[in-house]
This record gives C-alpha cells, structure tokens and sequence, in this order.
C-alpha cells in the first residue's frame, strides 16, 4: 500500500472522517431553517392532468376602509326668514303625539351630550288671555311678535336623539347656530360645530 503502514493508514483515514464529520455539523448548524412548505396532495385515480402542488396562502393584507360619502346639503333656513313664509302654523289645533328622531354630525364625528333644540309656533298674534296662558305655559316672544313652544334633547354617544310629545306642526330644529325645519314623524340630521 504504497509504503504506508497499516496504523498510519487507519489514522489518516479516521483524520479525514472527522474532518468531513465536523465539517457537516458546523454547515448544518449555520444554515438557516427551511421554512414549512406545504405538501402537495395525493391524487388517488389518475385523470390525465398533471398534478400541482398546491400553492402557499398568501397573507391578506387588511385593507382601510373607504372613507364615507359627502353628506348631501340639507336644507336649512337662516333665523331671519319670516316663520309665515317658512309655512309655519300654529299649533293651537295640533295633536301632541308625535315623535322627531335624528343624529347630528360633526366634523370630529359623533359627540354624546349635544343638545337638540325643536321649536314649534304657538301663537301669532294673541289676545291677552292667551298671552298669560303661553307665559304660564313657558312660551317664549321673539321680537316678531311669534310666541314659540320649545323641546329639548340631548344626543347619546352615537350622536342620535329622540323627541316625544310634539304637535303635528312645522317644527324649527337646531343643534347650534344652524336651524333646519323638519316635520313631527320624520327623522332629521344636522351638521354642527363644536364650540
């Protein structure tokens, strides 16, 4: 054997098995960990097509959601607008069981605690008896002479209210400086800001 002996050819033969031993550990050890893959299933007849591997699931990306539509403009009358011209009439003869629901938006979204006002025409011109009457009754004079009966409510932490109790007349509901006239049964929204 080429002049080697049998010890020397042992020793440099088990030199060269350790070697490539520590060789392998130290590769196996530095080598980053094989992600899962999945496998691919088994088909049990054979139909002719080949058979793919059924892809990895890509993970979803979450996806903001769209930004709400404008609000429409809604109609909305200035408190200088004569109350005849606005259609208002008195509720003298009016039924008081109906309701008036609606949300007010601002521009930081909904807000708990706002307050609702709907105001409703008494009286136009009455005579002294009713005047006593409406003072008794809360009714307020604004300088048109036009005695208005009020409401209030105040909004919940989704920005809704609700009103009972209101005649079957022409309301004037307000939830800051913006009035909007709404009638008794239907539903309002008003835009306000906040103080």
């Amino acid at each position: 054997m080429n002049g080697l002996s049998k010890a020397a050819l042992l020793r440099w033969t088990s030199g060269l098995l350790l070697g490539f031993a520590v060789l392998t550990a130290v590769t196996a050890w530095r080598q980053p960990e094989a992600p899962d893959l999945p496998v691919p299933k088994k088909v049990s007849s054979y139909s002719g097509a080949p058979v793919v591997p059924a892809e990895a699931p890509t993970p979803e990306i979450p996806i903001a959601p769209p930004a709400p539509p404008p609000l429409p403009d809604l109609p909305s009358v200035s408190v200088r607008t004569p109350v005849r011209e606005a259609g208002f009439r008195e509720s003298k003869e009016a039924t008081w069981e109906w309701t008036l629901t609606g949300q007010v938006v601002t521009t930081q979204g909904p807000v708990a605690g706002l307050l609702v006002k709907a105001e409703w025409v008494m009286a136009f011109h009455p005579n002294a008896e009713e005047t006593a009457m409406l003072k008794r009754g809360g009714a307020r004079r604004d300088k048109d002479g036009v005695w208005w009966g009020k409401a209030v409510a105040s909004t919940n932490e989704s920005g809704f209210f609700s009103m009972e109790g209101l005649p079957a007349v022409q309301l004037r509901v307000s939830s800051g400086r913006q009035f909007q006239i709404a009638q008794p049964g239907g539903t309002v929204q008003l835009r306000t800001e906040l103080p």
